[in-house]
């Protein structure tokens, strides 16, 4: 619920139930009012807050349950769950940032080079000149072919 639907529920004229909400909660107005909800805040938090010995036996619970009903992929997941929890695997990933679009031509050109070697693939440089004869078709000329330490 909004602070204005709450305010409307205790009681509070609708048109001005905005306000009325801001007022209760502003320390300087009404800090009884602020006392008491972090207060009952804090309750709850500590009601359904969730450590490491609940968490673990409720995904054992939901494991127990799937078993029995024969929902042996949710019983899986449970498990692979507390696993997790218990740190039993490890849970890589590599972010990158920027694209090919933020490279320099050699930068990609590098790239491409240490993925081809790590495939295994001995990588072949090509290099030529473009020049432009009639009807607008390019056509290649002066072409070398190498590996990178050759050039």
């Amino acid at each position: 619920m909004t602070l204005r639907e709450i305010a409307a529920e205790a009681g509070y004229a609708a048109k001005s139930a905005h306000t009325r909400a801001y007022e209760l909660l502003n320390p300087r107005l009404n800090p009884h009012v602020v006392k008491a909800v972090r207060e009952r805040r804090q309750e709850l938090a500590e009601k359904y807050s969730v450590d490491y010995g609940r968490h673990v036996r409720d995904l054992q619970r939901i494991r127990d349950a799937a078993i029995e009903s024969g929902a042996y992929s949710a019983a899986v997941q449970a498990e692979y769950r507390r696993g997790q929890a218990a740190d039993l695997y490890v849970s890589r990933s590599e972010i990158r940032h920027g694209s090919i679009d933020s490279m320099s031509k050699a930068d990609v050109e590098k790239a491409i080079l240490d993925i081809k070697r790590q495939l295994g693939e001995e990588p072949r440089i090509i290099e030529g000149e473009v020049i432009e004869p009639e009807a607008g078709k390019p056509v290649l000329e002066s072409v070398k072919v190498g590996t990178p330490e050759s050039s």
